[in-house]
């Protein structure tokens, strides 16, 4: 049997009596195992009997824990639609996609034979960069390649 040091002395002259146990040095009386502690923020450890602060939990002398882990319940804050509203589970879907779809292959066959001018970017409806392809022959050559690589890397349908 582990011996039982008073919470309010200290003393480890603690005795049944009437079926409850007592402090013979100071008296407190212990109900159920349940023990008091100080008024003045201080206990002491169950084993080895150095006083320790109330708020201790695990004994800084011995190292042994004095009382149980007080259980911290998670807080929790969950979304409640309003009556009148539909939950988001049944929500329909929208597509993210905005913009008109436009044929990855249309747009490749229109830069390839007729790039020079901006066929393509008048295709995707980008009218203010067509007339500069239209101006410039493409940019000169290089973004009429460019665009080349880029249309065939877009998906198809692309949205623009």
């Amino acid at each position: 049997m582990k011996a039982i040091v008073c919470q309010m002395c200290g003393s480890r002259e603690i005795v049944q009596q009437n079926g409850m146990l007592v402090c013979q040095s100071c008296g407190t009386r212990y109900y159920d195992d349940t023990r008091q502690t100080r008024k003045d923020n201080q206990k002491f450890c169950i084993y080895c009997g150095e006083a320790i602060n109330a708020d201790c939990v695990v004994c800084p002398k011995c190292g042994r824990q004095v009382q149980e882990l007080k259980a911290q319940q998670p807080t929790f804050v969950f979304y409640q639609p309003p009556a009148n509203q539909t939950p988001v589970s049944q929500q329909v879907n929208v597509s993210v996609n905005t913009g008109t779809p436009k044929d990855k292959w249309v747009a490749l066959l229109l830069c390839v034979f007729l790039g020079y001018f901006g066929a393509h970017k008048f295709y995707e409806g980008n009218s203010n960069l067509g007339i500069l392809y239209l101006f410039t022959f493409g940019l000169f050559g290089f973004g009429w390649i460019i665009d080349i690589f880029q249309i065939l890397s877009k998906p198809n349908p692309y949205y623009v």
